[in-house]
This record gives C-alpha cells, structure tokens and sequence, in this order.
C-alpha cells in the first residue's frame, strides 16, 4: 500500500542519511538495493534499544570485524582515481566494488556531484 511504501521509504532514507545504509530505488520493476553498514546499523539498533543483545546481532559485529581486520583500514588500503567526464558515483562505486556512502565517506563528499579532474580515494592496495 501507499502508505507502507511511504513509511518503508522514510525509514530508509533516514537510515541512510545516518549513515547505516546505502540504498538505492529501481523503478522497473519497482525494488529497492539495499547495503547495510553492519557496525553502524548496530550502533543505530543499541541506540534505540539499549538492552540489545540479540547472539545475531553479536555475530554480524564480529563478522563485520574480521571483515576489517582482513582487510586492515579503509584509510590504509586506498588508491587514487582521477575523475573523467561522464564518471558518476554510482558508476566509480560498482567499478570499484564499494559503495557510494563508502566513496563519499572517503572523500568527505557531502552530495552527489564529481568532476572531471577531480583526485579520489577509491579502495585499492596502495597506501
């Protein structure tokens, strides 16, 4: 209905604004992408809900953080992408496995808009 839709899409919004979330909505057929930042999206539920202790939750954090540990620090493990015409986020994002919060995070960028010429910080090896 319009009115779970509308509610639905509030909540994602919010939660993406947030920062626990990246999402994303096709309209044919009508769905929705959805990435959950597992670390933030507990800190948002304990904030909500301070006697969380779900063993599920549990498990996502420590998955999330030998996910990290894996990896070692986003800071540390970037390369730099020089902008082209035409490049969007969303475009850089799939190229480069991550997300477009992920891409603004690294960047410190606050809306949507990249130009050409411009230097960023894409996941890689280098540091």
């Amino acid at each position: 209905s319009a009115k779970c839709r509308t509610w639905l899409e509030s909540t994602l919004l919010y939660l993406e604004k947030e920062g626990s979330l990246d999402v994303t909505r096709e309209y044919r057929p009508a769905h929705y992408h959805v990435a959950v930042f597992p670390e933030r999206y507990l800190k948002y539920v304990r904030s909500v809900d301070s006697d969380v202790s779900l063993p599920s939750m549990n498990r996502v954090a420590s998955a999330s953080r030998a996910i990290k540990s894996s990896k070692g620090d986003a800071a540390d493990n970037f390369d730099k992408y020089l902008v082209r015409k035409g490049d969007t986020l969303s475009g850089l994002a799939k190229r480069f496995g991550t997300s477009v919060a992920e891409l603004r995070q690294m960047n410190s960028i606050k809306g949507s808009q990249i130009v050409a010429g411009q230097k960023l910080a894409v996941p890689g090896r280098s540091s």
